[in-house]
């Protein structure tokens, strides 16, 4: 029998390889080098923190949104994978279908990236609105949101409403030119009285007096709200009193878009009165409401007396030359007023005017625009002399004797440049092309005389007009009005 000899007695052989890190640390020791605390995760500066966040989100947005669009039955949509960590989505025209906009939403879950969410004109309808309202019930990261132009209806409403009970940190969201009507306003109400939002759209809607009246509720009590576009709506006078009452009790509000409602003489002077109360608001556009002589002489006395507002827009109002003259003079006599911009665009002055607003820029800087300027004076000099002064400012387009005179060539190369580039492209372009550039240069044109400017211009046998020999054209005229 072979004995084997019992080694619990006696002490432990020491490992090989213990022994080589104990010299190798206490040569660390001896030539005064500090090893780092390798528990102790503020002593390293390495990648492996962003590696486990990068795994802890799980697969790449790509891969949750190409899993998402499996699921629903869809094919993800192209710009959106390429853009999907950017932090400005801009994602127009592109008609999500229901399952397009059931994988949408339940990625967007997941992204913390996106800021800004465009989805306007996709036909979202009820149903796709619905899921990205509850998308945003969770999602704490995009801040605005534009659902313009998708054909919403009731229940979207509904879902909207929701959803700004209980996200406060949406600050922007568009609904423009959904047809949505009072009862629209009636379920946004409560809603929109304690929301969050700073920024908030309505324009190009069916909006009528009720809402006028459900807004101006609104802006009694919301203390956040800065800027509010209801443009293009149907609000009347009733409305716009009820407006104008809540306009009274805001201290938020710092922007406010009124323009082509049809208020009135009784709504313009409403909201006239409200700006002898206020003290907040710093930009008004009433452009296309029917304001007469009677709000100018009103809003005169604003001028004389409010201390925030900086711009003012009354463009194609049936205002007189008086209108325009009670205006300037009141921002003559005032030389405190905070008012750099007033806008009368489509409204008719004479020379008395030019020549109170040549004093005012003589003695501050403020941009006044203005429409037509007739002959008609307040002396015997003012008779006979053109009807455009040399006091006015050049207008971008003009119509003279039916004849086309271009004055800003760089802005219209600009415009069919955004608008119409294959035309811009071709040198060619379809005299409706040319109209709406055109318009936009000078909204205040007359149409019937560009149509008949325009229709009568040289045109090639695909009845297209060529770019070049308008500009060439212009040249040409402007030499001529020289000599």
């Amino acid at each position: 029998m072979q004995l084997v000899e019992n080694t619990s007695d006696k002490q432990p052989i020491e490992d090989s390889s213990s022994t080589s890190s104990d010299a190798k640390r206490k040569s660390q020791v001896e030539t005064k080098i500090n090893p780092p605390d390798i528990f102790n995760d503020q002593e390293w500066d390495t990648d492996l923190e962003d590696e486990e966040e990068t795994t802890d989100m799980g697969p790449p947005f790509r891969g949750l949104y190409s899993y998402a669009c499996d699921r629903y039955g869809c094919n993800p949509k192209s710009y959106f994978m390429r853009h999907i960590e950017d932090k400005e989505v801009k994602m127009r025209h592109h008609g999500f279908t229901k399952s397009e906009s059931y994988a949408l939403a339940e990625v967007l879950k997941s992204i913390i990236t996106v800021d800004t969410l465009d989805l306007e004109d996709n036909w979202l309808r009820n149903v796709g609105c619905k899921q990205l309202c509850k998308m945003m019930l969770d999602n704490d990261n995009i801040h605005e949101m534009n659902l313009s132009q998708n054909q919403l209806g009731i229940e979207a409403a509904i879902q909207i409403g929701r959803m700004l009970k209980t996200n406060h940190t949406l600050q922007s969201l568009s609904l423009a030119a959904n047809a949505f009507e009072d009862n629209i306003a009636e379920l946004l109400a409560e809603p929109l009285e304690d929301c969050r939002l700073k920024f908030l759209r309505l324009s190009k809607n069916q909006f009528g007096d009720r809402t006028g009246q459900i807004l101006g509720g609104v802006l009694a009590a919301n203390d956040y709200i800065e800027t509010l576009d209801i443009s293009w709506n149907m609000i009347r006078g009733i409305g716009a009193t009820s407006l104008a009452k809540g306009l009274k009790e805001n201290i938020r509000l710092r922007v406010l878009d009124l323009s082509w409602n049809g208020f009135g003489e009784k709504g313009g002077i409403a909201i006239a009165e409200a700006l002898l109360v206020n003290s907040t608001l710093a930009e008004l556009n009433l452009s296309a409401n029917r304001l007469n002589d009677s709000v100018a002489t009103k809003f005169a006395k604003v001028i004389a007396v409010n201390e925030v507002l900086e711009i003012l827009k009354m463009n194609d109002n049936p205002m007189s030359t008086s209108g325009a003259i009670t205006l300037i003079t009141a921002l003559s006599n005032n030389p405190n007023s905070t008012i750099t911009n007033l806008e009368l665009q489509g409204n008719p002055v004479e020379y008395e005017f030019l020549r109170i607003l040549k004093e005012v820029q003589a003695a501050r800087t403020v941009t006044v625009s203005y429409g037509t300027v007739l002959r008609s004076g307040n002396t015997t000099q003012d008779l006979g002399k053109p009807a455009v002064g040399e006091c006015g400012p050049v207008k971008p387009v003009l119509i003279s004797e039916e004849n086309l005179i271009i004055n800003n060539r760089k802005r219209l190369q600009e415009l069919f440049t955004k608008y119409y580039i294959a035309s811009t492209e071709k040198g060619m372009c379809n005299p409706e092309e040319l109209i709406d550039c055109l318009l936009l240069m000078s909204p205040g044109l007359n149409t019937k005389q560009l149509n008949a400017v325009v229709q009568g211009m040289p045109r090639n046998h695909h009845n297209l007009i060529p770019l070049r020999n308008l500009f060439e054209a212009k040249e040409q005229k402007q030499r001529h009005m020289v000599s």
